[in-house]
């Protein structure tokens, strides 16, 4: 595998805006992290795991707080812009409108179990903390099946 000399070559993968958010930080990590690896998903995944972990909760707290906010609110093409927007920005990750809106209405579903924003906000963050990654179609999954069944059952990804 070539090594990767700056970060343009990495710009095109999926998920690269969600991950970077325009950080050089981030960027400069993820070029760190690919070349280690050798790949440009690994170096992606092990880029993810260490922003996750660095991540402010006030983030989430803005997300839950958004989520709250377009409760019982029919949401237009702008709104679901916003929530993608948002979504992105914890999952750093690439996000379509359609996960974003199932991963609003699990928020709201946190919000309403643990008795609290705060107790979502805790949820969220120990799932997107645990040191362990999934693929956000895997979590988009299991955001489903707790919505269909009206429980919280993932509290952080399975290996």
């Amino acid at each position: 595998m070539k090594r990767f000399s700056n970060v343009n070559q990495l710009s095109r993968m999926r998920g690269f805006d969600a991950l970077t958010q325009g950080e050089n930080a981030t960027e400069e990590l993820l070029l760190e992290k690919c070349n280690e690896f050798k790949s440009k998903r690994i170096g992606f995944n092990k880029t993810r795991l260490v922003v996750l972990d660095k991540m402010n909760d006030s983030d989430i707290s803005e997300w839950v707080d958004i989520c709250s906010n377009l409760n019982n609110v029919e949401i237009n093409k702008s709104q679901r812009k916003v929530l993608r927007f948002f979504a992105e920005r914890i999952m750093r990750d690439h996000v379509t409108e359609e996960m974003a809106e199932e991963m609003m209405v699990n928020t709201l579903l946190r919000k309403e179990k643990f008795g609290s924003m705060e107790g979502a906000v805790k949820s969220i963050s120990g799932y997107l903390k645990c040191g362990r990654i999934t693929p956000v179609s895997q979590t988009y999954l299991e955001i489903c099946k707790e919505n269909q069944e009206g429980e919280v059952i993932y509290h952080e990804p399975r290996q």
